[in-house]
């Protein structure tokens, strides 16, 4: 896995991830097919800038959400008492990270933040022109 993480693009991360799908179907075939079928989906942060990797391949800020997520119901007695009590303490806690996030943003991130930029343009903005253009 740390070979994956280290991949310099999707082409060398694909070879890492080919070989641990096939270390894996000595085990459990079927879990190497699943593999195999979402390679795409787990080489997705290699088209990101080398530096931001680290921030999107890792699960803290979902851990995060899930702790606070705990912490609120330990503080409501163990459990939510409704699915609208549930849904306004989830919300509470996605702001307060939200706020947390903005104030002091990872310096890492901020100084990729123009690459970031450009991905998404290429990504979103430019393939919605070429749709709008398609329909003239």
């Amino acid at each position: 896995m740390s070979r994956l993480r280290r991949s310099q693009d999707r082409e060398e991360g694909g070879q890492w991830l080919g070989e641990l799908a096939a270390v894996v179907a000595r085990e459990k075939p079927a879990l190497a097919r699943h593999i195999e079928a979402k390679a795409e989906g787990y080489l997705a942060f290699l088209d990101y800038p080398e530096e931001v990797r680290v921030h999107i391949y890792s699960t803290n800020p979902v851990e995060s959400i899930n702790a606070g997520i705990d912490l609120m119901r330990l503080e409501l007695g163990g459990y939510f008492p409704s699915l609208p009590c549930l849904e306004v303490n989830l919300f509470i806690q996605v702001v307060n990270l939200q706020h947390q996030w903005w104030r002091t943003p990872i310096p890492t991130v901020r100084g990729a933040s123009y690459k970031l930029r450009q991905l998404f343009a290429i990504r979103y903005e430019l393939a919605e022109e070429e749709v709008f253009t398609l329909h003239l």
